[in-house]
């Protein structure tokens, strides 16, 4: 039976400034999850997350979609 990884941490929110965020802005890093069984861990964002944000699936580098920037520099985000 394949086991469920361990759940990840995720670093503290970057503090982007208003009219200063970009496409590709790193923002959080998703890690520590470990899988029981020794499979390769890959990170993933939620449909709703996936709008703002981006995440590298190897690294869970969390970064700022365009729509995400533009939100930011709206003052919403």
């Amino acid at each position: 039976m394949n086991a469920a990884p361990t759940a990840p941490s995720v670093s503290d929110s970057a503090n982007l400034e208003l009219g200063q965020a970009a496409a590709g802005d790193a923002v959080a890093t998703a890690s520590g999850s470990t899988d029981p069984d020794g499979d390769a861990v890959t990170y993933e964002l939620d449909a709703d997350s996936a709008v703002n944000y981006a995440i590298d699936p190897a690294t869970g580098v969390i970064t700022l979609t365009q729509a995400g920037a533009d939100t930011v520099n709206a003052g919403a985000l």
